[in-house]
């Protein structure tokens, strides 16, 4: 491919208003061209509503075993929750403890009631990711079986990653995603990276929103999402991907 296309992906679509709303304003505003769903989230109705009012911001589904609840009962799922029926929140005990017939039966009752509020899943990607090569596999099946793209996961998370995902096929995913650190995602960092982007679709993971009440009492990310949204919304970065002639796109650029 001679093309640099670039997917610009803010995760947490759903997870508080105010994430919800600015990632919608990146999207108007800015450079933000995809998003991923908390399928699982009380502010899920409220973002599938803006998804349908912009159509051209393409929506995945942020698979979750670790912010808030299950979508099914605990009883069901008793592996993946705590005594009070909520999710663990580190992802490393969340990974060691899942049973993964379990955990397969949540992911897709997320995957579903992301169809059920009108969304045209563009991909799927997971919720501050997992160490855990068997979690690994089990979204590339869902992936496989739904149809769809998925993130490509980052090198240092699984030793060996890039020659085991060697073995697996013709995998759907970006040729390259950036895992910027949440604390360094800067205007010049943006621009620097764009400028010696290569051919290819590349998927830049970012954490752009505003801070709403209910935020500290669901995730520990809070200002720095409001930092990254500026420099998404930058009018330099923008130049740059004219300059460049990097088309942005969503993940629905890559389904088959």
């Amino acid at each position: 491919m001679d093309k640099k296309i670039l997917i610009v992906n803010a995760d947490d679509f759903g997870m508080t208003d105010g994430v919800t709303h600015g990632v919608v304003f990146g999207h108007q505003f800015g450079i933000v061209s995809s998003t991923c769903l908390m399928a699982n989230m009380p502010g899920r109705f409220s973002a599938a509503q803006l998804a349908k009012a912009h159509p051209d911001l393409g929506v995945g589904v942020h698979l979750n075993m670790t912010c808030w609840r299950p979508l099914l009962p605990p009883e069901e799922v008793p592996s993946l929750v705590t005594a009070n029926g909520g999710f663990y929140f580190d992802i490393a005990e969340a990974s060691a403890r899942a049973d993964l017939g379990q955990l397969e039966r949540e992911f897709r009752a997320q995957l579903e009631e992301a169809r059920t509020l009108g969304i045209h899943i563009s991909h799927v990607d997971l919720h501050m990711g997992t160490t855990k090569q068997e979690i690994l596999e089990l979204i590339m099946v869902l992936a496989a079986e739904y149809g769809l793209p998925m993130r490509r996961p980052p090198k240092d998370y699984v030793p060996g990653l890039d020659a085991w995902l060697r073995t697996q096929g013709d995998l759907n995913m970006p040729d390259h995603t950036e895992y910027f650190n949440h604390e360094r995602i800067r205007v010049e960092m943006l621009v620097e990276f764009i400028g010696r982007l290569q051919p290819g679709v590349t998927e830049i993971m970012c954490h752009p929103g505003y801070i709403s009440p209910e935020h500290q009492y669901i995730d520990t990310l809070l200002y720095p999402r409001v930092k990254e949204l500026e420099a998404l919304l930058d009018r330099r970065v923008k130049d740059v991907l004219a300059e460049e002639g990097v088309e942005l796109a969503s993940f629905h650029c890559l389904r088959q």
